[in-house]
């Protein structure tokens, strides 16, 4: 069976979720360009690895989250979500498009 978005548990994207919108409580930024500049050159999963002390991902699953956050990236911009000031946002947005992508297809 080929692995995709659908095999990925949504409480990856919830324990995520709320790991980004605790460091976005404490203040902390990060520019949406440079959020977006990771999905866009696929090391967006191994930042989220290393700067939450996460192994949300095994295998292919990263491969899978990789292709995610890139085709959000390419198809998104800041405007299309309305965030300009904290790529963080954009990264809690991209999880619950995740999470929308997985719930809508299982329907």
């Amino acid at each position: 069976m080929e692995k995709n978005l659908k095999s990925i548990s949504v409480v990856t994207f919830t324990l995520l979720c709320s790991q980004i919108l605790h460091r976005i409580d404490k203040g902390e930024i990060i520019t949406v360009e440079k959020i977006s500049e990771m999905a866009e050159n696929r090391t967006l999963v191994s930042w989220i690895e290393e700067e939450f002390s996460f192994d949300l991902w095994k295998g292919q699953d990263k491969v899978i989250m990789d292709d995610e956050f890139e085709r959000i990236a390419c198809i998104s911009t800041s405007d299309d979500f309305g965030i300009t000031n904290n790529g963080l946002c954009t990264l809690a947005r991209c999880c619950i498009l995740c999470v929308e992508r997985i719930l809508c297809d299982k329907h």
